[in-house]
């Protein structure tokens, strides 16, 4: 008996080691990019094992963990057990609620919703300030938009959450931010509103094993989005939603995914493009562009003749149909942020902004490209119209008292201040007190440069011993040869403000002086509160 035991063991422990290496040979592989999204880890080649046998073998490791066979039933049968007996997550990207629900923990979900991710009054002026002179650019090309902040599923089912993770501030910081910007142009679309009323009325908005809205949660946004055009008579207010997509060919279920549980949330899926049946008939066609992550729509019977373009990332897809199917045309740009060059370019009536809840308060709405065609005039517009009520924090005309460089080189006290680049860049820091400044104040930038050729200036808020205050507003302004008028903002911090400034400019080539003929930083007082025409 002792003996037969012994050599069942063995042969289960040849099998387990066996059975996979031969499965894979008998072409019975999984194939890791399919379903976790990556892309798996290549073969060695021969040169690569002769350079580097003990990496080579190390990568054979990791190709063939990634293809062996029966490998998507041994990690679905893991992450199963995990969640149904245990309710754990086999993954630090997605935690287990109540009831099933899935949530996302990525780009600070978790703190956000809890309430300790917070803007300060000066974060939410600095960002307010920014789509207010986004949204009056746009108006000044004659063109009408929307800002679209799509809630967090927790946002607005908290009761599924974990019980460990409570909500520990309230309000959270979307309502505290859109109660600070209310009445001003611009401010994004309420939906956390409609949708937690719309909750109490129907099905679910959002699926219990994706992160995103579902086409219920997509109609109450697209609905209020015609509310703030001013065109909700001419949309789908009357729509219904019908399903003509086979759920279980066509899931979408990115937390379930993660998790490797897909098949278990697919009935939840009515819909994975949602049909609309409005009084006339309407035809569409829908184009991709992988490398842009673009897709266009073209209606031959549209409800509304305006073409539309929409900034956004994975929540807009959902948005797509709807809009499809009421404006002549709708260009949708997938994980990018909004671009002026594109909006000149296209020339569309109607700009639609809409970003996730998490990433809207994670990233902050601000780019080089935006910074280069927006904000330096509107920041010295700006400063006009403070005329003598700006604070001076430095000005170079008074002397560069306290201004250090990298590389260290010698600063005047007065006139221009000329400084080699040395590898092609140079550095220079001038002290701040921001911390002196009111929380609803606005720090501004101006700065005469003169350059050798072209090149790039960064700024950044940091300490004085280098540590960079976090979360920063990272800033690229393109700077072309000979003298260059710049303006930007800063974003305060209150209490937490740095004490030093540091602009970096980076050159064309290695050789060439460049010469800050003038810099001053003003504190700006908070922005009057302007026509509220175009919200």
């Amino acid at each position: 008996m002792m003996r037969f035991c012994q050599t069942s063991l063995v042969t289960l422990f040849l099998a387990v080691i066996f059975i996979p290496a031969a499965g894979w040979l008998a072409g019975w592989q999984f194939n890791a990019g399919i379903e976790e999204k990556r892309t798996p880890t290549p073969w060695p080649t021969l040169a690569e094992l002769k350079k580097d046998a003990a990496g080579a073998a190390k990568q054979f490791e990791n190709a063939f963990s990634d293809r062996f066979a029966f490998r998507n039933a041994l990690i679905k049968t893991d992450a199963w057990l995990n969640w149904k007996v245990f309710g754990i997550s086999t993954t630090d990207s997605v935690i287990v609620g109540r009831d099933g629900w899935l949530f996302f923990t990525g780009d600070r979900s978790v703190p956000l919703f809890q309430g300790i991710d917070r803007f300060t009054d000066a974060d939410s002026a600095y960002v307010a300030d920014a789509l207010e002179m986004r949204h009056r650019w746009l108006r000044n090309q004659g063109i009408a938009s929307a800002h679209v902040i799509a809630p967090a599923k927790e946002s607005v089912y908290p009761e599924f959450m974990p019980t460990g993770i409570p909500r520990v501030k309230q309000p959270s910081t979307m309502e505290d931010f859109l109660r600070f910007g209310e009445g001003r142009d611009g401010q994004p679309v309420d939906l956390l509103t409609p949708l937690t009323t719309a909750r109490k009325l129907r099905e679910p908005l959002y699926l219990r094993g994706d992160s995103h809205w579902n086409d219920a949660g997509a109609l109450v946004a697209y609905r209020e989005i015609l509310k703030r055009l001013s065109l909700e008579t001419h949309g789908l207010s009357g729509a219904t939603l019908q399903s003509r997509v086979d759920p279980e060919t066509h899931p979408y279920h990115d937390l379930a995914t993660m998790l490797g549980i897909t098949e278990t949330y697919r009935r939840d899926w009515p819909n994975d493009s949602p049909v609309i049946a409005p009084p006339n008939g309407w035809t569409f066609q829908t184009t991709a562009d992988p490398v842009q992550r673009m897709r266009r729509t073209a209606n031959s019977a549209p409800l509304i003749e305006q073409r539309v373009l929409v900034f956004g990332d994975s929540f807009s897809e959902a948005l797509l149909p709807f809009l499809a199917q009421t404006f002549s045309s709708v260009d949708l740009f997938q994980g990018r942020y909004f671009s002026p060059a594109k909006v000149l370019e296209l020339k569309p009536q109607v700009v639609l902004l809409e970003s996730a809840e998490r990433l809207f308060f994670h990233n902050r709405p601000c780019t080089g490209e935006e910074a280069r065609v927006i904000q330096s005039p509107a920041w010295k517009e700006r400063v006009a119209n403070a005329g003598g009520r700006a604070q001076v924090q430095f000005d170079s005309t008074r002397g560069w008292s306290g201004v250090t460089t990298r590389p260290r080189q010698p600063v005047n006290e007065r006139g221009p201040l000329r400084l080699r680049a040395t590898q092609d860049r140079v550095a220079l820091f001038v002290p701040l007190a921001l911390h002196e400044a009111d929380a609803h104040a606005a720090p501004v930038v101006q700065a005469r440069i003169t350059m050798p050729c072209t090149g790039v200036l960064k700024w950044q808020l940091e300490q004085r011993n280098g540590d960079a205050t976090a979360p920063s507003w990272p800033l690229h302004l393109n700077l072309d040869g000979g003298p260059n008028e710049i303006s930007f903002g800063l974003p305060a911090r209150g209490a937490d403000a740095p004490d030093r400034l540091s602009i970096s400019i980076q050159t064309d080539n290695k050789r060439g002086e460049i010469t800050f003929d003038s810099l001053r930083v003003l504190i700006l007082p908070p922005m009057p509160d302007l026509g509220r025409e175009g919200r």
